[in-house]
Order: C-alpha cells, then sequence, then structure tokens
C-alpha cells in the first residue's frame, strides 16, 4: 500500500506519545520523519544518551519504516548528536550509529548530513556507508531559508551523481507564517532538483511545512477564550502540486508536515500556563482555553465537544477519545505536553487517511 503521508517529528515525550498511541492501521498510510533529540536525563542517565530514544522508537515503530535525521535545536541535543554531525571521515560518526541502529532490525532510512561546505567527495562517502547497511539515504533540503545556493548547489551535484541511492528527496519550507499567495518560489526549487533526476527515479518527493504558530495567543481574537485559525498546509501543497504539474513535473509529490507543531522549540520555562486543548480538523484548528480555578481541561474538552464539527466527525483515534472522555470528567492528563500529544495524534490519524 502506497504512503503518501509524511510528518516530519521530534522524538520528544508529546510527540512519541503521539506516535505511540496512532492507530495500527494509520501506520499502513504514513512514514514518519524523525528528528533524532536527547533522551530524559535521570540519575542512571545522566548523559541523555541517544540510544534510550532509539529503544523507544523500536517499541513504537515496530518493522514500520521511518526516516531519521537530527535535531538542530541546541536544548534538544547533546555530545553524541554533535558527534554525529561532524563531517569527519565522511559523517564516521553517524554512519556508525545508523549501522548501530539497524543491527536493531529497525527499518531506517536515514537522512544525509551535508552543509553548505560539503564537498561532493565527503557526500559520496557517507551515503556509500549509509547505503551499506540501510540500503537507502533520503535527502532533506531546506528551500525557504536564506544564502543556501551553495548547499542547494552541492546537493544537486550529489543528487545528479546517485539518484539511484536516494529513497525520499524532502524539501522542507518549515514554518509559513502567513497564507502565500505566490507559490512559484517554490515550484521553481523544487523543480530544478527534479530536473537532475531521470523520470524512471523510482523515489518519492516530499513537500513538508507547518503553519501551526508557536503560541495560540497570537490567534486569539479579542478577549474570546474559545477561536480558531486556518491550516495552510494541505493548500500549499495542493497548489504547490498542481504547478508543478503543469510545469511538466511527472514524479509524484506527497504530502508532509510538522504534525500541527511548531517547528521550532524555546528553552522550557516555568510559567503560569492556562490549559488549553485543540481540536484539528482538516482545514481548521478549534481551540479553548480555561483557567485551572474555573474548570481547566475538563471545561476546554466541554467547549469542544459541543462544537457541531466535533460531532459529526467520524475520524476514530486516541486523540478524539481523549477529548470527550475529559468532557465528561475524566481528563487523561493536565498538562500542555499531553494535550500536545492528542493534538497531534488527531491530525496525523486525519492527515494520514486523507492523503492515504
Amino acid at each position: 500500500m502506497p504512503t503518501s503521508y509524511y510528518p516530519i517529528l521530534k522524538t520528544t515525550i508529546a510527540e512519541m506519545r503521539a506516535l505511540k498511541n496512532l492507530n495500527s492501521s494509520t501506520w499502513n498510510y504514513f512514514t514518519p520523519i524523525l528528528e533524532l533529540t536527547k533522551s530524559r536525563k535521570s540519575k542512571k542517565n545522566q548523559e541523555s544518551c541517544v540510544y534510550r530514544k532509539i529503544e523507544e522508537i523500536k517499541d513504537i515503530v515496530n518493522e514500520n519504516e521511518f526516516i531519521l535525521d537530527l535535531t538542530s535545536i541546541e536544548s534538544l541535543s547533546n555530545d553524541q548528536i554533535e558527534s554525529f554531525q561532524s563531517d569527519v571521515n565522511g559523517f564516521e560518526n553517524w554512519c556508525n550509529f545508523i549501522s548501530d541502529v539497524c543491527d536493531q532490525n529497525l527499518n531506517v532510512v536515514p537522512v544525509l548530513i551535508a552543509y553548505p561546505d560539503s564537498r561532493i567527495e565527503e557526500l559520496t562517502l557517507e551515503s556509500q556507508q549509509l547505503c551499506a547497511v540501510s540500503k537507502k539515504i533520503a535527502v532533506r533540503i531546506p528551500i525557504c531559508e536564506p544564502d543556501l545556493e551553495d548547499l542547494f548547489s552541492i546537493l544537486r551535484q550529489f543528487i545528479r551523481q546517485n539518484y539511484s541511492d536516494i529513497g525520499y528527496i524532502i524539501f522542507d519550507s518549515g514554518y509559513i507564517f502567513d497564507e502565500i499567495t505566490d507559490v512559484s518560489p517554490f515550484v521553481q526549487v523544487i523543480s530544478s532538483f527534479c530536473s537532475e533526476i531521470p523520470q524512471n527515479y523510482e523515489g518519492k518527493f516530499i513537500f513538508s511545512s507547518s503553519s501551526f504558530p508557536a503560541s495560540t495567543l497570537e490567534k486569539i481574537t479579542g478577549d474570546k477564550f474559545d477561536n480558531s485559525f486556518r491550516l495552510q498546509t494541505l493548500p500549499l501543497f495542493t497548489r504547490i502540486l498542481e504547478e508543478l504539474i503543469i510545469s511538466g513535473v511527472k514524479n509524484p509529490i506527497c504530502f508532509g508536515d510538522y504534525a500541527c507543531i511548531h517547528p521550532h522549540r524555546n528553552e522550557s520555562k516555568a510559567y503560569n500556563w492556562i490549559p488549553r486543548i485543540d481540536y484539528p480538523t482538516q482545514d481548521i484548528i478549534y481551540f479553548s482555553r480555561n483557567r485551572r480555578e474555573e474548570g481547566g481541561y475538563i471545561e476546554c474538552a466541554k467547549k469542544i465537544s459541543a462544537l457541531s464539527r466535533f460531532n459529526s466527525d467520524n475520524l476514530s483515534c486516541w486523540g478524539m477519545s481523549e477529548i470527550k472522555k475529559t468532557s465528561i470528567g475524566d481528563p487523561g492528563g493536565k498538562s500542555p505536553s499531553y494535550w500536545i500529544s492528542v493534538r497531534s495524534n488527531i491530525h496525523m490519524s486525519r492527515m494520514a487517511l486523507i492523503n492515504g
């Protein structure tokens, strides 16, 4: 069964919980792109060892394929991850780590680590070492970051010479601040890379973006605690896909996003947060906020459950069940992290069905 949905998730507690609670049938329609982060520090794990995260991933993905990249966020990294990003001997540390992961019988597709000043010889050596254990790799291209022409140039050359080893080419546009009216810059970049590959290429192209804000406070209108805002990711993807077909790109483009989570993370800080529950549909995020002394998550869930859109929603997943349970006074969790998991689980379940 072909996969058409590729969410990008960091291996944080919230995102792994959302992934763990997906229905087994959902895995038929999607493949996660995981950004490896450090594990939780404890007395027995002072170094926040990343192998703890691999154990967690193994318990969740089982035999299913997943794409593995490294986090670029300093607060989620550690010395191990930084060592994997070293380009010595064709990123030898990263390649050895992927070999260890493959030894655990995990169906992993590693992302090629590349920098603007990388040499083609270094990337070719990295690819050879990775493909020796994982058979195929993924290439991730940050298409909306500034001053990346050097990176684009080296990756075009690498793709042209090594396309048979590449299972996935991920065009990552990161966070979308506002609705985009002109998609031509996206189309031009994607077309330029697609033109480097023969039409008999058997790998997949993925376009990914996120429109979920760092804080929903910026989406609140007036003094209301119950609001909604539009999701831009799927409409943007649809328009780009249409333009690519018109421009002559024949390879299929698959949909990706950040699983209804903002791509960037701030340092964790203690703050007096107000309980909030988000309910994502295909095109709109509905959210309700309610102070703890005024009912907190239970009152939020009641307001969400009262929405006609929620009541007519036939989606069956863990996240939907958690909102329903909480609305009758039985919350599964009382932390923002828990309800990020709920939101992301609903979104991934829906997008997998829509794009499957």
